[in-house]
């Protein structure tokens, strides 16, 4: 800490320029009781002198009376506001990436759905030119005119039915086997690219709700470091309203 205000000071020349330098690390300049001090989102005052290493009235020489400065209270609500309005961004950010993700996972869902349609295509057609040439070859096996007679006499084109039936069920078997086989193994893809598509979001997820508690927390802070400024204020307006009634009226001669 003591290593950056030291580089605040370094590269400032004037109190705007220490001011945004330490704003930039989170420090805001406030009137301490002996002093300038510099104040964190967590209310902790330090006062600028130590922190720099340079005595107090070659502070004052550069930066002017710390009287001119917001109080201590005011001070803390803008650091906290600070880091408000940074958290905000960072949800956003998150926000943007988990869109981005989410996204990415529905193109990646397109793409998957194509390639399974275009493979069951190719195995509807492959299982049909299988069938059809199966149907082919269990027709040629009965013959025809006189011979044909005889084999429907002597029973053989009953075997021959009985073989072909045979061989049609179990090549309808293997079909469904097939057709099965690939059903499941393109619902466990399925599975798997949304379950990597929700690991992928599940830190945007838990980043943004730990930012939504954080901006919360900070939120109400800031309000409590607020009203109590406002209440200072009225008390001190009231007590200025006391001493004058008590002084009375002033008159010029």
């Amino acid at each position: 800490m003591k290593a950056a205000f030291q580089d605040c000071w370094a590269i400032s020349d004037s109190k705007a320029a220490f001011e945004r330098a330490l704003e930039e690390r989170g420090y805001f300049l406030a009137k301490g009781r002996r002093g300038h001090v510099a104040v964190d989102h967590k209310g902790e005052a330090y006062s600028v002198s130590r922190y720099v290493g340079i005595k107090a009235k070659d502070i004052r020489a550069r930066l002017g009376d710390s009287k001119d400065n917001p109080s201590l209270e005011k001070a803390e609500s803008r650091a906290k506001q600070q880091i408000t309005d940074r958290l905000k961004e960072l949800e956003a950010e998150q926000q943007r990436e988990f869109e981005s993700k989410r996204q990415q996972a529905l193109d990646e869902k397109e793409r998957q759905d194509a390639e399974h349609r275009r493979t069951r295509e190719r195995l509807n057609q492959h299982q049909a030119e299988q069938a059809q040439q199966q149907a082919d070859e269990h027709a040629s096996r009965f013959r025809h005119g006189v011979f044909g007679f005889w084999d429907r006499l002597t029973g053989r084109r009953k075997k021959t039915e009985t073989q072909n039936s045979l061989e049609a069920r179990q090549a309808q078997e293997q079909r469904q086997k097939e057709t099965d086989d690939l059903t499941r193994l393109q619902a466990l893809e399925d599975l798997q690219r949304r379950e990597e598509a929700k690991a992928k979001r599940r830190n945007n997820v838990e980043a943004v709700q730990e930012l939504r508690s954080d901006i919360k927390e900070f939120s109400r802070a800031a309000e409590r470091a607020r009203r109590l400024s406002i209440r200072e204020q009225r008390l001190k307006n009231s007590h200025k309203q006391r001493q004058r009634n008590r002084d009375g009226p002033s008159y010029e001669r």
